[in-house]
């Protein structure tokens, strides 16, 4: 019971936080794997630490940096391959649910 009110209080904060990181989103924000794998880890660095001030200019904290999230995206893209997604709201996902984005 505990743990069902926490996923619904995590889901509640993933809308909201979506809905204010989404204003005109580019279209160039989507990734899949194939686009994810072909950068290198300094274009990764770099769109992850854009991505994480856009989440923090949004009212969220973040306590982990760019690497931290670099390497689990890594793991997302290689477990979820056929997903095509903003990579803001993988970041959020990954946060949230790991307790590094408040």
């Amino acid at each position: 019971m505990k743990r069902d009110i926490g996923v619904i209080i995590l889901s509640v904060l993933l809308v909201f936080a979506l809905a204010g990181c989404k204003k005109n989103e580019p279209a160039e924000s989507m990734m899949n794997h194939q686009q994810w794998n072909s950068l290198t880890t300094d274009q990764k660095h770099i769109k992850v630490a854009t991505e994480l001030k856009t989440i923090e200019s949004a009212g969220l904290t973040v306590s982990a940096n760019e690497y931290y999230f670099t390497d689990r995206l890594d793991y997302y893209f290689k477990e979820n391959p056929t997903d095509e997604i903003f990579l803001k709201e993988v970041i959020i996902r990954i946060g949230l649910t790991n307790g590094v984005i408040h």
